[in-house]
């Protein structure tokens, strides 16, 4: 039997009990097939061992991808899968999380740096859940159980809820909730743009739309804190509007119940600057004794005061000290005497039935409704 093949050697049937040695590996080897296909007594981390980079996509059709200790980590790419994707810490992407059922994050974040993290059934973090721009369960719930839900753009929950449990609801966006509820136990629900639940919106602190509207099908909600639109309204159809007690942004021009201002009726009068952004003014105020006429003077930093705005006065006797209380009689509202010319102060003159008997003390509301001319 000859047992030297030479450089080069072709032949039908090539039979050895061994290629190669420990010291003479064989350094290429082309072959089609191996029958039976053998194993090689090899794993996935004997492959790894030599080596355990790649740039073709791996396919698991039909298994898992399972990480019992390490991490799946993504520098530049995307994560999405038709599956769920759950992680005992965080799960941080670059651009976007995409799944097709659950994304489940058990102690720690739910963050991307520049995309969107997106599911078609819950998102859930034991922390926070952040994204440089959307948030999107198309029919789970969107849920922290101890963090913040962040999004430098929109959160939409289509079939679901919105809800942090120990946290804040934030959206530099929209903040939405066709069907469900937008919640927080301890935090605020805040939106740039505007707040729109199929349900009720309930939040233990503050409800803030910076810019736009806020919309329950069922009601709104806040618990301790405070219902802001800065820039909306509260428009309730149907005459279904119920107010416990309304509260405004008020300027008391340096007067109280305990040390009401003596107001003279002779030029130049009494003058109040009201700050800006301020439309409710209240005045706590003694008369000239045998007097009948409360006059001063509002200063404001709204131009055309008197055409834009609806000038309503109300005025009360809210310590008579043993005298008759003094009833409203009229009121005379003009531009200022002090500076006529200038349209954003105004002359207020308070008439009432009965002349002032010291130590009266008076109060005087004035309210400025924004009604400009169509």
């Amino acid at each position: 039997m000859a047992n030297a093949l030479g450089d080069t050697c072709k032949t039908n049937l090539l039979m050895a009990e061994q290629l190669g040695t420990a010291n003479q590996h064989i350094t290429t080897a082309y072959i089609d097939t191996i029958i039976p296909a053998h194993p090689f007594n090899e794993d996935l981390q004997i492959t790894c061992g030599f080596g355990h980079t790649t740039d073709t996509d791996i396919d698991m059709t039909l298994g898992d991808l399972t990480l019992d200790v390490g991490s799946i980590s993504i520098t530049n790419g995307n994560l999405e899968t038709g599956g769920h994707v759950e992680a005992s810490t965080h799960i941080e992407a670059t651009t976007h999380i995409t799944a097709g059922t659950d994304i489940t994050s058990t102690t720690g974040d739910i963050k991307t740096l520049a995309g969107d993290i997106t599911s078609s059934n819950d998102i859930t973090s034991s922390n926070d859940i952040t994204s440089s721009n959307d948030i999107t369960s198309t029919a789970g719930d969107i849920k922290t159980l101890a963090g913040d839900i962040t999004s430098s753009n929109d959160i939409i929950s289509t079939a679901g809820n919105i809800e942090a449990t120990a946290g804040n609801i934030s959206a530099s966006g929209n903040i939405t909730s066709s069907a469900g509820n937008i919640e927080t136990s301890a935090g605020h629900i805040k939106a740039s743009s505007y707040l729109d639940a199929g349900s009720h919106i309930d939040a233990h602190t503050s409800i803030v739309s910076a810019t736009s509207h806020v919309k329950a099908n069922t009601y709104l909600e806040a618990t301790t804190g405070d219902l802001k639109l800065p820039a909306g309204g509260v428009d309730a159809p149907l005459g279904n509007s119920l107010f416990n007690r309304m509260q405004y942004t008020t300027y008391y021009g340096g007067s109280s119940f305990g040390a009401p201002i003596p107001l003279v009726n002779v030029a130049p009068y009494n003058n109040f600057t009201i700050p800006n952004g301020t439309y409710n003014f209240v005045l706590f105020c003694t008369g000239v004794v045998s007097s009948m006429t409360f006059p001063f003077e509002l200063f404001t930093s709204y131009t055309d005061l008197l055409k834009d705005y609806s000038v309503k006065v109300d005025f009360q006797t809210c310590d008579n000290a043993g005298n008759p209380s003094l009833g409203f009689n009229n009121i005379v509202i003009g531009h200022a005497q002090s500076a006529p010319a200038d349209t954003s102060k105004i002359t207020i003159l308070t008439n009432s039935t009965l002349v002032y008997a010291a130590p009266t003390i008076v109060k005087i509301t004035v309210n400025l409704e924004y009604s400009p001319s169509p």
